[in-house]
């Protein structure tokens, strides 16, 4: 499956990656440091009269890398502009983690782009209160990327270095928690990534007012979790109060799963969209 580019009305150069069919139309966003790769292996198996999208960021994969701010409303507006430049309608969002911002901005702020939203562990209460494991996480990973741009360090001592160190909750290798595939995907991924996007991260660019924007959707959602002993960046109780601000609200909990259910639970997540995708509202 190999990327696509078009360059918006907004400027912004984006990637992306298509599968076609004939009924919705599925826009994927993915999570910050990662890029529309991560949801290759998975959109075979997504339903099949459903058209799907899934795009790179600015500054992620192989989009275009601005020195600009990377914020929510920067990511937002090329989302945007994607669906009214290829779709020219309404369409299903699905995004995890930073993709679940984004994709809850652009719910909020232009309704009559977003018919249902799918979101994966999204961190609406995590920005700027992440804590001191994500915090190390990722610093260590905006120095890995920089290391790996500056050929400091081989994709090879990257990956050694990945399969060994232990999960943060789990403590297994990181070999047991990701498949050899995903983790040279990931290496790849920091490879590509601008590590201003995560630096600005680190710095609080995501910010926002999430109850402000939350309660301004309209369209159902849908919010698939995993639980924070195993990771996931949204507690049970900030669930609660996503679902009390939202007028159509369905919370999937995976109670053996962290923050990457996509990638560690693969057939929990197509289960869920695949419903979701189907439901009717």
């Amino acid at each position: 499956m190999e990327k696509q580019f078009i360059t918006l009305d907004n400027g912004a150069e984006i990637a992306w990656l298509e599968r076609p069919g004939h009924g919705n139309t599925l826009v994927l966003l993915h999570g910050i440091t990662n890029n529309a790769g991560t949801y290759a292996a998975l959109m075979a198996d997504i339903d099949s009269n459903c058209h799907i999208y899934a795009l790179d960021f600015r500054g992620h994969g192989d989009s275009f890398k601005p020195d600009s701010l990377y914020d929510t409303d920067a990511y937002a507006d090329d989302v945007r502009h994607f669906i009214r430049t290829k779709v020219n309608g309404p369409v299903l969002l699905a995004g995890h983690s930073l993709g679940a911002l984004v994709a809850t901005q652009v719910a909020s702020t232009t309704p009559e782009l977003v018919t249902r939203l799918f979101l994966e562990d999204g961190p609406f209460y995590f920005v700027g209160n992440m804590g001191e494991t994500y915090n190390t996480l990722f610093t260590a990973l905006l120095n890995t990327a920089r290391a790996l741009q500056a050929g400091t360090l081989t994709a090879a001592q990257c990956f050694d270095m990945m399969a060994a160190a232990p999960d943060a909750w789990t403590g297994k290798p990181g070999i047991e928690m990701s498949s050899e595939t995903y983790i040279r995907f990931r290496i790849e991924s920091l490879r590509k990534l601008k590590p201003k996007a995560l630096a600005d991260a680190l710095m609080d660019s995501l910010s926002w007012d999430a109850d402000a924007i939350i309660s301004q959707i309209q369209c159902p959602v849908t919010l698939l979790n995993g639980v924070e002993s195993l990771g996931s960046v949204i507690t049970a109780a900030e669930t609660e109060r996503v679902a009390s601000l939202l007028t159509d609200c369905q919370v999937l909990v995976q109670n053996n799963v962290g923050h990457l259910v996509h990638e560690h639970q693969p057939a929990v997540w197509l289960e869920a969209i695949n419903r979701w995708i189907t439901t009717d509202v």
